[in-house]
């Protein structure tokens, strides 16, 4: 795998990419981007994500993605259905990763453009696996989407708009035992004067 990632890099390199343990990444505005091969355990294939993430200062600046999408040779998916590359096509992934991947996540890569992608999930009621993939199909937004949306507003400085979202989050996640929920949240809205219920 090191040596398919060290191919990949002298392409992504130029995008300002490099090589972190297993996964090629970058840092741009606050945005946590990755590149990388994840091996089917059943038999000699390989996914290709392309991720994009936030950094909790709620949780030690743990990333949390936001979006991926799976590189394919004829463009993106956001389903993992036909989205395997066979192993040894898998160095030749390079040209897929420049000519579909570093577009999208260049248009994800400021924390306002995030937000709006998360927003229209939201106010649309429409996950966004459909969204990206242009689906009509009925869909509803992840869960996770509201804290998404409470952590960008707050990184975006619109205190009330992270208030509003961190409270609807509350909602998915009050009667959690043995996590991290809700008392993150509610650290988050104390910190930002949040009124609490």
């Amino acid at each position: 795998m090191s040596k398919i990632l060290r191919n990949w890099v002298s392409e992504v390199q130029p995008f300002g990419f490099t090589i972190h343990k297993h996964i090629l990444e970058r840092q741009l505005n606050g945005i946590e981007q990755t590149i990388f091969a994840k091996k089917n355990l059943h038999e000699n294939t390989f996914q290709v994500w392309a991720t994009v993430g936030i950094s909790d200062p709620y949780l030690n600046g743990k990333t949390n993605y936001v979006f991926w999408a799976y590189v394919c040779p004829s463009g993106l998916r956001f389903f993992s259905n036909d989205s395997w590359w066979p192993a040894d096509d898998l160095a030749s992934a390079a040209s897929s990763i420049v000519r579909f991947a570093v577009p999208w996540l260049e248009k994800h890569s400021t924390v306002r453009a995030l937000l709006a992608e998360v927003e229209d999930c939201l106010q649309k009621q429409k996950s966004w696996h459909y969204r990206f993939a242009e689906s009509d199909q009925p869909s509803r937004p992840e869960n996770i989407l509201y804290y998404h949306a409470s952590l960008l507003h707050m990184l975006n400085g619109d205190k009330e708009s992270s208030c509003r979202r961190a409270a609807e989050w509350l909602k998915f996640v009050e009667g959690s035992i043995g996590s991290v929920e809700p008392d993150r949240t509610f650290r988050q809205m104390r910190d930002l004067g949040c009124e609490l219920r």
